[in-house]
């Protein structure tokens, strides 16, 4: 299609003035379009203008929204983690956003929801940064205690932490906490349980009882996290890493 400039820069010879018409030149053999037909371009192209406008307009209105999303989720979870279930209002976690009611409210129209996807999250972000561009040993007895390892650190994350306050507050005071929160915890332990399969790979989770002993490892795992609340060390030093480590090896062995 001719571009609209075109038409527009158009001129005008006198046989387009007597018939009201406009060419696109003045050599021999142009075609000539009537006005009608210039409008009708020029409306086209303005029209698709608009369109592309519109999206990228769009476009910008949403990633303001998924930033502003994002930036309340984080404040959730610092408060959670660092001043507790009972500190985290929406009043509260509104004032640390630095968003105003209305746009939290519109996000997350009730505190449960806003708790509990902030966990949600937390876990997803720290969880993909913790094991993002790791070198997995090819040893299996190696890539057993680096696996272990890796879970052992996700679990002493923040994310672990901020759930924690969300489990004792739907325990002892709040029935709609505790079923949104039964969702996110099936969500977070199914995180878990696929980092621990990409961890170990395909060699350990083909053992038979695979899934048993990852479970006990996993849950294991945070019970320990628990003692550090009371009685804080080195986590490095934890007697437990060579227990779960001896779990699989165990595995290994008898599959042999």
């Amino acid at each position: 299609m001719t571009p609209a400039w075109h038409w527009a820069a158009t001129s005008f010879g006198p046989d387009a003035m007597n018939m009201g018409e406009a060419t696109t030149g003045t050599v021999s053999g142009v075609r000539k379009i009537s006005g009608s037909d210039m409008t009708e371009t020029i409306q086209s192209v303005l029209t698709v203008w608009e369109g592309w406008r519109m999206i990228s307009v769009e476009r910008k209105q949403q990633d303001r929204a998924e930033q502003t999303r994002n930036t309340i989720l984080e404040a959730a979870a610092k408060v959670l983690f660092e001043e507790g279930y009972s500190a985290a209002t929406t009043l509260h976690i509104q004032q640390v956003a630095g968003v105003s009611r209305g746009r939290l409210l519109h996000h997350f129209p009730s505190r449960e929801l806003l708790l509990t996807a902030a966990v949600h999250h937390l876990a997803q972000v720290r969880i993909a940064e913790l094991t993002a561009g790791v070198t997995i040993p090819d040893a299996l007895e190696e890539r057993i205690a680096f696996a272990v390892a890796a879970m052992w650190e996700i679990t002493g994350q923040s994310c672990f932490w901020a759930t924690m306050e969300l489990w004792m507050g739907a325990r002892t005071a709040n029935p709609e906490l505790r079923e949104a929160l039964s969702g996110v915890e099936r969500t977070m332990l199914g995180i878990l349980r696929d980092r621990a399969d990409e961890l170990f790979g395909p060699e350990v989770t083909s053992l038979p009882d695979y899934r048993r002993t990852r479970e006990v490892m996993l849950t294991s795992m945070r019970g320990a996290r628990l003692a550090y609340t009371f009685h804080p060390r080195d986590p490095d030093t934890e007697p437990a890493l060579s227990n779960w480590e001896a779990m699989f090896a165990d595995l290994a062995m008898v599959a042999r």
